[in-house]
């Protein structure tokens, strides 16, 4: 097994509450992550310390080569560690492909940072592909949700 580490950063002018609170409405997600094609809240609940959990299922369109795609379904979940600070995912995909994120939000002036750091293991060479996919289509979800929280908050003026 391989891991490969990524951490990707991305100003973002809205509270960090609010950043957050948009990132655990999954079904959002399909707004802005470039690869999802269906995303299903399968059950939610509380772990064994008493933070929220969400169990979902996701359909991926993930380009391969030019205009193909290979659709990948896993199942994911999330955890709400501070609904203000921290949410945490948790991927189990095909072939051995494992994904561990920590989303967290970090005031300044104006909004926040928000802060991915990832972990994906498996592999070697799908675990490579795969690192690649998710911090080119993560920094796009990134990048939206920064310019729809903007919109968002120019409407509101």
């Amino acid at each position: 097994m391989t891991a490969h580490h990524f951490v990707i950063r991305m100003p973002i002018a809205a509270t960090s509450l609010r950043v957050l609170a948009v990132m655990r409405t999954l079904e959002r997600h399909r707004e802005f992550h470039p690869f999802i094609h269906e995303l299903k809240v399968t059950a939610t609940g509380r772990d064994d310390v008493g933070r929220e959990t969400i169990e979902f299922r996701v359909v991926d369109l993930v380009p391969i080569l030019g205009p193909w795609r290979q659709t990948v379904t896993y199942r994911s979940q999330l955890t709400v560690v501070d609904p203000e600070r921290e949410l945490r995912f948790h991927t189990e995909a095909p072939l051995g492909i494992r994904l561990e994120s920590r989303l967290t939000a970090e005031p300044m002036a104006g909004g926040c940072i928000l802060v991915e750091q990832v972990t994906l293991t498996g592999p070697p060479l799908l675990t490579a592909f795969s690192a690649w996919q998710a911090r080119r289509s993560h920094a796009l979800l990134f990048a939206r949700l920064a310019q729809y929280l903007a919109s968002a908050t120019e409407a509101v003026s």
